[in-house]
């Protein structure tokens, strides 16, 4: 275990060290600056709705991008930023309960 000192070994630096700009891990960093609840309260009622989500990033990174499927729909929705992201989730989340 780090010291509290040290960052965990799978902080954003690790990207910074290999030469990756900060700006194309800034959806990676704003999904990592959530409060992981915000994530398992969506994913847990888009389940419950019975669909699917997926996470992923953009290709340069800039964006996570969040899939759901329901049936043989797929809809896509991005976030860069913490607020986006959060405001994302939580639309998410209401929108699967009110299925």
């Amino acid at each position: 275990m780090p010291k509290s000192s040290e960052k965990p070994s799978g902080s954003i630096d690790r990207y910074e060290r290999r030469g990756v700009s900060q700006e194309s891990v800034r959806g990676v960093k704003a999904l990592a600056e959530t409060p992981p609840v915000m994530c398992h309260q969506c994913v847990v009622a888009i389940l419950t709705a019975g669909d699917a989500v997926l996470f992923g990033t953009t290709r340069d990174g800039g964006a996570i991008a969040v899939q759901v499927m329901a049936g043989t729909e797929v809809a896509k929705f991005y976030a860069s930023s913490q607020d986006e992201v959060q405001e994302l989730l939580q639309e998410l989340a209401i929108a699967a309960l009110d299925h």
